[in-house]
């Protein structure tokens, strides 16, 4: 009698243990970083307030060689976490003509004096972790006419 309840106790252990390891489980883990967490950007950076920018234009020969165009950002309301900042110069015909990641001056020739043209100026945050990873804010727009010529 001892040994057929022993054989049906061990017998029983190993069915349980097969059915145990066939049948899926759900697996038990337990993560820790010890980084310290940083700002969830969920929108890019804001837009600047307000932008002094200026197009002076010089015809080159009295317009027969085209027109020299210089546009200076003087001074913008900076924009809080922004790493950078661009700037894009369209024509009156919507076509880009110019752009730089930097404020710096920006020189374009066209052959006809300009109409009204306008900027774009926005600040942009790269992510520390990755540079690569750049998000751009919703641009301030601006006429751009010229001066000077």
């Amino acid at each position: 009698m001892f040994h057929v309840r022993t054989l049906r106790v061990l017998a029983t252990c190993v069915a349980a243990t097969l059915a145990m390891s066939a049948a899926p489980s759900t697996a038990l883990a337990q993560f820790t970083d010890t980084k310290a967490s940083s700002t969830l950007y969920t929108t890019g950076p804001g837009t600047p307030a307000a932008a002094d920018v200026t197009m002076v234009c010089t015809n080159t020969l009295l317009g027969i060689l085209g027109w020299s165009n210089v546009v200076t950002v003087n001074e913008f309301s900076p924009v809080a976490r922004a790493t950078s900042y661009e700037i894009r110069i369209f024509d009156a015909a919507n076509q880009l003509r110019a752009q730089a990641d930097s404020l710096e001056q920006l020189s374009i020739h066209s052959a006809a004096k300009p109409d009204t043209w306008r900027y774009e100026l926005r600040a942009k945050y790269a992510v520390p972790a990755n540079p690569s990873n750049v998000w751009s804010g919703k641009p301030l727009l601006g006429p751009l006419t010229c001066a000077g010529g």
